[in-house]
């Protein structure tokens, strides 16, 4: 019996427990005790973990003033979660290495948990990394421009990793582990499992990188039938209180679309005000294995996995990214002439142009089949097996990682 620790430390999306679920199935089912360390601990029950432990993750909490705004690396987006001096970061790592010590792992796979990487580097754990391009920096120092459309100074982005390298490495040598020569490093894991394509990674520039593919829950939600009518059919999930919601709304109305809207935390008031308009609001998900087939286009905020799912079906993208990683994929997407991206941080333009040029011009529905086909072997129940045997070779391999 080997034991296997799944760890996620930052951000907020419950899909890396998802797709920890995935993987942690299996591997339990043979006989293995898998145990999770998660940020988020609300909900998780409703994602049907049944008997695996799940721990609290330790975390940053405190805000740190004085940072250049907006971060733009990788390393910057450290120095926001206490990588700005190694005073403060090492109650975190000691978290981590407590953890770890009580539990003893064969395994740790990390997703979005670099402080939990570097613990496992100071006590010479075996690690693996799974998630898409924005969670696994490509090896280049300084780490790159995470803003590719803003010209950033080389100076900063140096002097930035620099100050997290510092850290990392004052921690190390305080282990008796050796030093880091770049900061990239932090992801010299047995294993990276990047479950993206290259079209959909956050750094394009990355060089012989494998990749698995995405990954996503196809089968959960309610099943669903399009709404009456002859109008373009819509599937999208957007939140009520978004700055877009209402015009989206109204502009699914004037193009009188069948659709069918994911909104979590929607009140009735909202659900009645569109429903003579053909627009079906659901605080729930839809199951997408059917809709996908004959809908003419999304809106979504640029999860990654919906994301991906959705051009693997040949379906053209309206696109309202939240933060910086929703918006370089947004990036992508539109790069690949398979979508359009609403820019949160400009007034949002007319939303009706814009959905019937996604039903009208046959453009984008070719880029995003274009994209289908291009994958068109790629089969999710295939990578699942793929990453867990592949952590079961790692589990059986004595050798430390590097």
């Amino acid at each position: 019996m080997r034991t296997i620790v799944f760890v996620w430390e930052m951000g907020t999306s419950l899909s890396y427990i998802s797709h920890f679920l995935e993987l942690a199935k299996p591997l339990k089912a043979a006989g293995h005790r898998v145990i999770f360390i998660a940020r988020e601990l609300h909900n998780l029950r409703s994602l049907e973990v049944g008997d695996i432990p799940i721990l609290q993750a330790p975390v940053w909490l405190p805000a740190i003033h004085g940072l250049p705004e907006p971060p733009l690396s990788y390393a910057e987006i450290l120095l926001r979660f206490g990588y700005h001096s190694p005073a403060n970061l090492v109650g975190l790592v000691d978290a981590w290495r407590n953890l770890y010590q009580v539990l003893q792992p064969d395994l740790v796979v990390a997703s979005h948990a670099p402080t939990a990487l570097l613990a496992a580097k100071s006590l010479d754990l075996k690690a693996a990394t799974l998630g898409y391009g924005f969670l696994v920096p490509p090896r280049e120092t300084p780490m790159p421009n995470m803003r590719p459309w803003a010209s950033v100074p080389h100076q900063r982005l140096s002097e930035s990793e620099a100050l997290v390298l510092n850290t990392v490495n004052t921690l190390l040598e305080n282990y008796g582990v050796k030093r880091l020569t770049f900061l990239g490093e932090l992801f010299d894991v047995a294993e990276n499992f990047l479950t993206t394509f290259p079209e959909l990674d956050h750094y394009p520039q990355r060089r012989d990188a494998h990749y698995y593919g995405p990954m996503f829950s196809s089968g959960a939600g309610a099943e669903a039938a399009w709404p009456e009518g002859a109008g373009p059919c819509v599937f999208g999930y957007l939140e009520p209180g978004a700055r877009d919601f209402e015009v989206a709304m109204q502009g699914l109305a004037e193009v009188r679309a069948r659709a069918l809207i994911c909104s979590p935390g929607v009140s009735m008031n909202t659900i009645k005000k569109w429903q003579d308009s053909g627009i079906v609001i659901s605080s729930g998900p839809f199951r997408l294995e059917k809709i996908v087939k004959d809908c003419d286009f999304a809106l979504t905020y640029c999860g990654h996995g919906m994301v991906a799912q959705l051009l693997l079906s040949g379906v053209p993208l309206m696109m309202f990214p939240n933060h910086l990683e929703r918006f370089l994929t947004a990036w992508r997407v539109q790069s690949l002439g398979a979508g359009v991206v609403i820019n949160p941080d400009n007034p949002a333009p007319p939303l009706t142009p814009l959905m019937r040029s996604l039903v009208e011009d046959s453009r984008f529905r070719q880029q995003a089949l274009a994209f289908a086909g291009r994958h068109a072997d790629f089969d999710i129940d295939r990578q699942h097996a793929e990453i867990t045997q592949k952590i079961l070779n790692l589990c059986g391999d004595s050798a430390a990682n590097s």
